[in-house]
C-alpha cells in the first residue's frame, strides 16, 4: 500500500492548498491573516507584543500582593506552554459532509474519510500515517469538515508525519469556516502565538469568541476573559472579564476560579464580594490550584469573607508549600508552624 500512495501526483499538495487558500478568502466574518490583508490587525499584534504586562492595582494586603503575583498571563513563553487544547483535542469519527456537490460524490468522499481513519488508527489495517494523510488530504479538498480538521490536526502535531504549521492552519481555518467548533479554537491559537501564520490577537480574540459562543468551550471562555482582562487585541473590559471568567468556572474551569475569585475580592467588574470571593479559591484549590490555596488560606487566617479557622488555613498552606509557593513557605515560618 506504502508504494501505491508513492505514485500520486507530485504537485497534488500545492493544487490542494491553492484551493485552501482560495476558499478560506470568503469565510466570514473574519479576516483570516495570509488568507485576506489586514494590515490593521497586524500592527494591532506587533504593538501588543511589545507592549508591557498589565498591572492589577495597589498593593494593599497580602492577600492582593498573592493575586497580582498570580495572575498576569500576557507572557508569550507562559501562554505557550498551556496550548494543551491544540495537542490533546484529537479528531472525532464524525460527521458527515453536507451532500451539496452530489449524492455520488458525497459518498465517495465519505468512504475515503473512514478508510483515512481506518488507516490513521491501525484497526483492521497496518497503522499508516501517510496514506491517511493522503487520503484525508484528498477528501478535505472536497469540503469534507472532519477531514479537514483531521488533516490538520496530523501536520500540526506531527503524527506520525513532518510537522507543517502553515499547511495545519490553512485547513483549520477551511474547518473552522464550515462550523467545526474544535477548528475555531485551534485556528485562534494559531493566531494568537503566530504558528503558521502571522501573529494577530484581534483576528485570535473573535475565533475564541465565536469558538464560545457556539460551543460552550470552557478553554474558549477562559481564553475570551483573559483577552478582556488583560486588553488584548479588544479593549480592555473588566465587566465583560468577569462575565466571562465566571462562565467558564461553571464548567470547573481552574484558571477562571482563581480569576473569578481574584475580581470578586477587589470590586473589578462588579460589586467586590470576600465572600463569593472564597467560594471561588476554595473550588480553585480543590482543583489542585496553587495559587488559590495559598489566597483562600490567607482568607481563613484574616477572616475575610469567611470566619476565622487557622487549622484550615495552616492546611491549605501546607499544601501550597510543599507545591513550592515560596510565600507560603515563608508564611508557615512566620506563623510557627513549618
Amino acid at each position: 500500500m506504502g508504494a501505491g500512495w508513492g505514485r500520486r501526483r507530485a504537485d497534488f499538495g500545492m493544487d490542494l492548498f491553492a484551493r485552501l487558500f482560495a476558499r478560506a478568502k470568503s469565510f466570514p466574518p473574519f479576516g483570516l491573516g495570509p488568507f485576506a490583508s489586514n494590515s490593521r490587525g497586524r500592527n494591532l499584534a506587533q504593538n501588543l507584543q511589545t507592549a508591557a504586562a498589565p498591572t492589577f492595582g495597589s498593593q494593599r494586603s497580602r492577600v492582593l500582593e498573592s493575586r497580582c503575583s498570580a495572575l498576569p498571563r500576557s507572557s508569550l513563553a507562559v501562554r505557550f506552554s498551556e496550548m494543551r487544547k491544540v495537542t490533546k483535542r484529537q479528531p472525532k469519527k464524525p460527521a458527515k459532509m453536507k451532500a451539496d456537490s452530489g449524492e455520488a460524490a458525497f459518498q465517495e468522499a465519505d468512504r475515503k474519510y473512514r478508510r483515512a481513519w481506518t488507516l490513521r488508527e491501525g484497526r483492521r489495517l497496518p497503522r499508516d500515517a501517510k496514506g491517511a494523510l493522503t487520503l484525508f488530504l484528498e477528501t478535505a479538498a472536497a469540503g469534507h469538515v472532519g477531514a479537514q480538521y483531521s488533516a490538520a490536526h496530523m501536520l500540526a502535531t506531527g503524527d506520525g508525519v513532518r510537522k507543517n504549521y502553515r499547511k495545519a492552519a490553512a485547513l483549520y481555518a477551511a474547518a473552522a469556516g464550515q462550523g467545526d467548533t474544535n477548528a475555531m479554537y485551534n485556528l485562534a491559537r494559531r493566531y494568537e502565538f503566530g504558528q503558521g501564520i502571522p501573529r494577530d490577537l484581534a483576528i485570535a480574540f473573535r475565533w475564541y469568541l465565536r469558538c464560545a459562543k457556539e460551543s460552550n468551550d470552557a478553554d474558549a471562555m477562559a481564553n475570551v476573559a483573559d483577552f478582556y482582562f488583560e486588553g488584548l487585541g479588544v479593549v480592555k473590559n473588566d465587566r465583560q472579564a468577569y462575565r466571562w471568567y465566571v462562565r467558564a468556572a461553571e464548567a470547573n474551569h481552574p484558571r477562571a476560579l482563581l480569576r473569578a475569585g481574584y475580581m470578586a475580592h477587589e470590586g473589578l467588574g462588579r460589586k467586590a464580594d470576600a465572600a463569593a470571593a472564597v467560594g471561588f479559591y476554595r473550588r480553585a484549590a480543590r482543583r489542585g490550584v496553587v495559587e488559590a490555596m495559598f489566597n483562600l488560606s490567607l482568607c481563613l487566617l484574616d477572616g475575610d469573607g469567611t470566619r476565622v479557622d487557622r487549622r484550615a488555613a495552616r492546611r491549605w498552606l501546607t499544601k501550597a508549600a510543599r507545591a513550592g509557593h515560596r510565600e507560603a513557605k515563608r508564611l508557615l515560618k512566620r506563623e510557627g508552624w513549618a
